[in-house]
């Protein structure tokens, strides 16, 4: 029997994350004209990140934050075999809370990004031209960093 844990609004969520973060992907290696949409597409993921944040405040029982949140003692329970729980263990807990706080600084630092050539971030003119150079330097290493936590994620859901 199947239990279905995640409700309409997270699933929903989930999907519009991955295609958007996977165009996001797409726009900016290709960068030249496809920057316009690497931006837009970054607001996108930036809005998804506040509207997730909201309902794991205030959304359902299983989309609550509180409710799978890694704790100690869920940490002890999890690795003695005790762990028992719908959704996510405390591993996978600490998984999607990296991978959101991941996204959301990669989508905060694209705000103040530039590309040296046509395309600066909405926020560019707010820092100096050294710290938005900095934050576009981590912006791009942070791409590899999401690929790699998404590809973990992805073979955690599969084995």
């Amino acid at each position: 029997m199947q239990i279905k844990v995640w409700d309409l609004p997270t699933r929903i969520f989930h999907w519009l994350l991955f295609a958007t973060v996977s165009a996001s992907l797409l726009t900016g290696l290709e960068g030249g004209n496809w920057m316009d949409w690497h931006g837009r597409l970054g607001l996108l993921v930036l809005g998804l990140l506040v509207f997730r944040l909201v309902w794991g405040v205030l959304g359902s029982t299983y989309a609550r934050f509180a409710e799978f949140a890694p704790t100690p003692s869920r940490f002890v329970a999890y690795l003695r075999g005790r762990w028992h729980g719908l959704g996510h263990n405390p591993l996978g807990a600490l998984s999607v809370f990296a991978l959101l706080a991941l996204m959301l600084w990669q989508a905060g630092s694209g705000l103040f990004s530039n590309d040296d050539i046509a395309f600066d971030g909405p926020l560019y003119d707010l820092v100096s031209k050294s710290t938005s150079h900095w934050l576009t330097s981590l912006h791009r290493q942070g791409l590899w960093l999401i690929v790699g936590l998404v590809t973990l994620h992805v073979l955690a859901a599969l084995f």
